[in-house]
């Protein structure tokens, strides 16, 4: 046999091994993370979506203003579900550096309402991967519809795998544009958001790594086109539940039905397209996750407060009552939560869904040790807070009412950094500034009272008064913990501490 021969012959079983070693599953991010945000029911069909290129005048990316026209004329949606969809896809399909850039320049406007709104109707996202993430809600719109409407991050992807199954020959298609039933390796990129490929021992690839072979060797990828239903076939063969992949590395991090406890959570997947952090039907519990995170949902939460460390991508929250929740983010969803306070800083403005009731917005003024480390790895500018942007002012918490909420961190929990965050970064407005302000001076005033009450007694002799007094400023502590539920999270505390 010859060298060349056998070359030829070797590449063609490593061609062989690496194509039956594909594994290619679902991803959630379309599915499963920023949640159900049409109407029901929308009038959304496969066949309304597959029109939309019709309304661009890029062929790969559809602009915000765009979509707005296009949204009430062919699609029949309001311009408020209209800007939730794109706004929350913007979230889910942003790279980190064009946050940053984005960030950037709203920071430059951002005290100009009407200067950001010019901007956001100038945002580009690409037009097959928004087609991919419409064709999710109506996936999820089906699900509402036959009863089964699932939480956010509970979704069963068993069911959304099989959705695309049913689709994937209108989904590739979609990706080819206007092939006429042809799709090239550089278009198959486009759906990197709908897929995730895994090789035989579990390490994840970008989607496309193992398909080369289905092209014509050294071909063109930018111009060489294979026909869809082959491309379909090899994808539905590989199909598989991320749960099954051999090996492979973990991208969700989940905490599910947590009661009546104080946790501390210092670890998560990493910030990449695909990855998650879940917190899943908490109650009573007090939950501090000091990391900096991927995309979060916090779903069907009741009577807690949960503290996050900065989301770099969209942070969802759905089904909560009576929650506090303390967060930094790219940007926020929130949908049927009731009598619920969320403090934040977001550098898009909140996305504001169907279903709330006692919702209110304050601005993020907390700290803990490792804050601005993470806020590095999450790309999120503590300098850029849209909390109030676009929200209506019954949803915004009155100064009167507002304060800093309280991240009592132990020290093992902080960067290895020299420079440790000592006190909030992120800007507070002047009205809730200044309430801060006069709590803590109204805080000190009284402090001082009960020291000099103590001095004088003491210096009268009267320590039999001093120590009840002293006792009686402790045990109106002790009732007012109890009270407010948090005795629990200070015994859970210095447990943990010990």
């Amino acid at each position: 046999m010859s060298g060349a021969h056998a070359r030829k012959r070797a590449m063609s079983a490593d061609s062989v091994t690496t194509r039956d070693a594909v594994q290619i599953c679902v991803s959630t991010l379309l599915f499963d993370t920023a949640g159900l945000l049409l109407p029901s029911p929308s009038g959304l069909t496969v066949s309304v979506i597959s029109r939309l290129p019709a309304h661009c005048s890029l062929r790969a990316h559809i602009t915000s203003a765009e979509w707005m026209t296009a949204a009430a004329s062919a699609f029949g949606l309001s311009d408020p579900v209209a800007a939730r969809l794109f706004d929350a896809f913007f979230l889910l399909a942003q790279q980190q550096q064009h946050r940053i850039e984005y960030a950037r320049a709203l920071l430059h406007h951002s005290r100009e309402s009407r200067a950001i709104e010019q901007k956001a109707a100038q945002r580009t996202v690409p037009l097959v991967g928004f087609m991919l993430f419409l064709m999710g809600q109506l996936f999820l719109e089906r699900q509402t519809a036959g009863g089964r409407n699932p939480s956010t991050g509970e979704l069963s992807m068993d069911a959304a795998t099989q959705f695309v199954k049913q689709h994937l020959s209108d989904m590739v298609v979609l990706a080819g544009l206007s092939r006429h039933g042809k799709i090239t390796q550089a278009e198959l990129a486009e759906l990197r958001l709908l897929f995730r490929e895994f090789t035989q021992n579990g390490q994840e690839a970008p989607f496309g790594t193992g398909l080369g072979h289905l092209w014509p060797a050294q071909s063109n990828a930018a111009t060489a086109a294979i026909e869809v239903n082959v491309l379909v076939m090899f994808i539905r063969s590989k199909l598989t539940l991320a749960t099954d992949v051999r090996n492979g590395t973990a991208s969700t991090a989940s905490h599910r039905g947590l009661q009546g406890q104080t946790v501390t959570i210092t670890s998560a997947p990493p910030i990449r397209a695909h990855s998650s952090m879940r917190l899943i039907r908490l109650g009573q519990t007090t939950a501090y996750v000091a990391a900096p995170l991927p995309h979060t949902v916090v779903s069907g939460c009741a009577n807690s407060t949960i503290v996050l460390g900065p989301v770099g991508g969209c942070l969802t929250l759905e089904g909560l009552e009576r929650c506090h929740v303390v967060a930094l983010c790219a940007g926020i969803v929130i949908s049927k939560c009731r009598h619920t306070r969320v403090y934040v800083c977001t550098n898009n403005p909140p996305i504001i869904a169907d279903g709330n009731e006692g919702l209110l917005l304050a601005p993020y003024a907390s700290h803990y040790p490792s804050l601005e480390d993470h806020l590095g790895t999450a790309a999120v500018s503590p300098k850029l807070n849209l909390f109030a942007e676009r929200v209506p002012s019954s949803n915004l918490l009155p100064p009167s009412e507002f304060s800093a909420v309280s991240i009592p961190l132990p020290p093992s929990t902080a960067s290895t950094s020299s420079t440790l965050t000592r006190s909030c970064p992120c800007i507070v407005p002047q009205g809730y500034a200044e309430a801060l302000a006069a709590k803590a001076k109204r805080a000190g005033a009284v402090a001082q009272q009960i020291q000099d009450a103590h001095r004088k007694l003491e210096e009268a002799g009267r320590k039999d008064l001093a120590q009840a007094l002293r006792q009686r400023v402790q045990r109106s502590f002790t009732e007012w913990l109890e009270a407010t539920g948090q005795a629990q999270s200070v015994a859970d505390l210095l447990g943990g501490a010990s």
